[in-house]
């Protein structure tokens, strides 16, 4: 991930500022944060998303909520992307300026369970908010990141929500690009996380989840053996990497291993 995007993310996150306690960064900064900021691990590239995704955390307090359209507002780098011909909302932001090769997208994710109302109250009136399945795991299982060189701290999933999510939520995608590097995302969790023992072995306490069976069948379906699409999908995305490649084998024991097997 270069400098410039790196950039482009913290000043984001610095002019959201008032409204970080309501929202969690998620998507593929995610990794990236962990390994820069808690793992240590700058040497290692994480180049998986430019995109800066942020979920919704619905505020149970109707007081003192800064309006992410209001903080925005005004401010020469940020421009609005219209999805209806003719029509002012709903919109996706974008940051736009000379340190941005193209226009990034910032879109705001939430959890189907969320009400509307809620949700507006923290965006303002405008900003395309997509509800999502099986978000609201991401939602209630979150840590904090703090950059005292960056006098910033934000919220983010823990890694084990996070692994468990991208495991959940991969096979939705209709892309296959996009579910390529979510395949990636998890692969990058098991292999560099200084906690990968403890991502598995709690994974494997979430049986009795209400997500659980989705899980273990997407597990099975593309990681089963040395032939099943998700391997394929995951040694053709390395290629584009410069992380380890393993023997197929170890592949399948290691995404098997995430369900018990």
């Amino acid at each position: 991930m270069s400098e410039n995007f790196e950039k482009i993310l913290f000043k984001v996150l610095r002019d959201l500022e008032k409204s970080l306690p309501y929202l969690v960064l998620v998507g593929g900064w995610v990794p990236y944060c962990y390994s820069h900021y808690e793992w240590q691990l700058k040497e290692i590239s994480v180049q998986l998303t430019t995109d800066i995704d942020f979920g919704i955390i619905p505020s149970k307090s109707k007081k003192n909520i800064n309006q992410i359209t209001a903080q925005l507002k005004g401010k020469e780098e940020y421009k609005e992307k219209h999805l209806t011909l003719g029509k002012m909302q709903p919109y996706v932001l974008q940051y736009r300026s000379g340190d941005a090769d193209s226009p990034v997208p910032i879109e705001f994710l939430s959890s189907l369970k969320a009400s509307k109302k809620s949700l507006t109250q923290i965006t303002g009136q405008g900003p395309s908010v997509n509800q999502l399945k099986y978000f609201d795991f991401l939602l209630e299982n979150t840590q904090k990141i703090s950059i005292s060189k960056k006098g910033l701290e934000f919220i983010v999933p823990t890694e084990v929500a996070y692994s468990f999510h991208k495991g959940l939520t991969f096979s939705e995608r209709l892309n296959q690009d996009k579910k390529a590097k979510d395949i990636l995302s998890l692969y990058y969790m098991l292999v560099f996380s200084p906690n990968r023992k403890k991502i598995v072995q709690e994974i494997n306490g979430f049986k009795k989840h209400t997500y659980w069976r989705q899980f273990e069948k997407n597990i099975y379906k593309y990681f089963q053996s040395k032939q099943s699409s998700g391997i394929r999908m995951l040694k053709e995305g390395l290629k584009m990497t410069d992380w380890p490649n393993l023997e197929d084998g170890l592949y399948v024991d290691m995404f098997m291993g995430l369900v018990g097997y």
